[in-house]
């Protein structure tokens, strides 16, 4: 009794090392899939300067309250909303003047494309003095990792195939899988306008190019060998 305990404990690990005893063999597999995106989280701030830090922030209070009067015109949902940063600090390039600079950004984020432009030349012309990190979405991002991953899976396969007949061996049984995801689009960078720059873009809607949604999959896949 004492022996067969001792089996059956054992049995897990025998079992496990007869199986990773078997000859396999290791391979990287990589897929891709493209999307156009479909949506975009944008990031739109104020920021003023005064000697007084509570008109400073009484400024900042009221170009936030424009904002979101815009981005209720454009009917965004409340949920797509939300405040991202709120700072009060002192200007310290001038020795004998204190300064005081608020600043405030609202990162929104918009559903329908085709208003972007629109949103920020209304957003601008409401006192936006500071636009960052657009970046495009896309809302089918799992059927593009699905498509990614399956033709990673394939490469995988395709190089594990050769390579058992290169070595005049069958390929067998998937072993493990390991993946990594990964997707890619290039951002738009921070930019503070000045005044006159405002004024010139509040004009008429900017050019945004969205580019395109790269979605990779690499498969590590390890296949027996017979």
């Amino acid at each position: 009794m004492k022996y067969l305990l001792l089996l059956l404990i054992c049995l897990p690990q025998i079992l496990l090392a007869q199986v990773s005893s078997n000859p396999y063999i290791l391979v990287t597999g990589t897929g891709q899939a493209s999307a156009a995106p479909d949506m975009a989280n944008i990031s739109i701030g104020v920021f003023a300067k005064n000697n007084s830090a509570k008109l400073a922030m009484q400024e900042i209070s009221k170009l936030s309250n424009q904002l979101l009067a815009v981005s209720k015109n454009f009917k965004i949902s409340e949920k797509d909303i939300q405040t991202s940063n709120l700072s009060m600090g002192q200007d310290y390039s001038q020795e004998k003047v204190i300064t005081y600079i608020a600043s405030s950004n609202v990162t929104v984020t918009i559903k329908d494309l085709s208003q972007l432009g629109d949103f920020l030349a209304a957003a601008v012309d409401n006192g936006a003095n500071n636009i960052q990190n657009i970046q495009f979405l896309g809302s089918d991002t799992l059927n593009s990792y699905k498509t990614a991953r399956q033709k990673a899976f394939d490469d995988a396969k395709s190089k594990a195939l050769q390579l058992a007949e290169l070595s005049n061996k069958k390929l067998g049984d998937v072993l493990s899988v390991e993946e990594g995801l990964s997707s890619s689009i290039d951002p738009f960078q921070p930019y503070r306008m000045a005044k006159q720059e405002i004024s010139s873009l509040a004009i008429s809607s900017p050019t945004i190019s969205s580019g395109q949604l790269d979605y990779s999959v690499t498969l590590s896949v390890r296949f027996l060998i017979n």
